[in-house]
């Protein structure tokens, strides 16, 4: 940390934690400097201050946009530097002071959000910490080897867009996607792994999205076919009937007989979106290619081939597409 020698796990309290993030002002859009251009030829600039955007995140933290200019005036110069930073501010919404683990935590979600929307990796350039009453500030030194440069990446949907383009329902959709993140986050996590984590062979690309969708189903469904008790009545029953031998067979899969089977998890998470809801035997017919190339993939056994890595490179590629647009479905985008 910079600023303050930290001694004390008791002194990482803040009232406000401002988050610089790669290519957010760019996102943001809101230039200092308009230029305007005259008839004859003429142009002048005009330099303006820009008005912070707050709102809140959820019921314990606030937002906040926050427009910073730093300038030079050298006093014998026509010359004048301006540049311009964005900060994404986080800070408790009853304005008492938290534990940076907190911030930080949240911060993980927001980041995540603003990846999403971007289709573009992101690094926090700087995060500064700040308890107003103690009067302290203090800058915190991170570095990500593997995101240093921050790159595109595709999600395969084609919705990017800037604040601009979103600002009437921001707040919304980042309420949203915070409240959709803290109940699912195992869901959104093994999706981000792929993004975060470039080097994963494509066999663990495949897994984890397959494993982000049945953690969906999961949080979304109730995974038994019959309740509980309804279900040990017809195993008790059912044992009954059959000898010593045949009873420790059932005993040791009388669990797995009251789920769903994979295929049948996946057509409940399928029936999520319009477009698979309304096409049954497309819907079917993907999954049951889900499936296979699961198959494949789980009964490898060191075994790589091109076709194998081509059927799991493309199928990776599709549930990415589904994925997406599942999260899009579940922060009412559209509306």
């Amino acid at each position: 940390m910079l600023g303050k020698q930290i001694a004390d796990e008791n002194e990482l309290y803040f009232e406000k934690v401002f988050f610089t993030y790669s290519n957010f002002r760019e996102w943001v859009n809101r230039p200092s400097i308009v230029t305007e251009f005259i008839p004859d030829g003429e142009s002048y600039s005009e330099f303006k201050e820009i008005p912070k955007i707050s709102g809140n995140l959820d019921d314990l933290w606030n937002y906040e946009i926050e427009f910073h200019n730093y300038g030079e005036y050298p006093k014998e110069s026509f010359k004048i530097s301006i540049e311009q930073g964005v900060t994404f501010n986080i800070l408790p919404r009853d304005e008492k002071t938290l534990h940076l683990n907190d911030f930080l935590k949240m911060n993980q979600i927001v980041k995540l959000f603003f990846m999403f929307m971007q289709g573009s990796y992101i690094v926090e350039e700087s995060i500064n910490c700040i308890n107003f009453e103690k009067n302290i500030r203090v800058e915190l030194i991170q570095f990500y080897p593997q995101l240093a440069k921050p790159k595109k990446f595709d999600h395969n949907v084609k919705f990017k867009h800037t604040y601009d383009e979103i600002k009437i329902k921001f707040e919304r959709i980042i309420q949203k996607w915070v409240e959709k993140y803290k109940e699912m986050p195992d869901f959104f996590n093994s999706y981000f792994e792929n993004i975060i984590n470039e080097s994963l062979f494509p066999y663990d690309r495949f897994e984890n999205l397959f494993q982000s969708i049945l953690f969906y189903y999961n949080y979304k469904f109730d995974n038994k076919r019959l309740p509980k008790e309804e279900y040990s009545t017809f195993i008790k029953k059912m044992k009954g009937k059959l000898n010593e031998e045949e009873q420790k067979f059932v005993d040791r899969f009388s669990n797995l007989g009251n789920e769903f089977s994979i295929s049948q998890q996946l057509d409940k998470v399928f029936e999520q979106l319009e477009f698979f809801k309304n096409e049954p035997q497309k819907r079917k017919r993907y999954i049951r290619e889900i499936v296979k190339t699961r198959h494949k993939i789980s009964h490898a056994t060191g075994r790589i081939t091109p076709q194998s890595l081509s059927d799991a490179t493309n199928m990776t590629s599709n549930l990415t597409t589904f994925i997406s647009n599942l999260i899009l479905y579940e922060i009412e985008y559209s509306k």
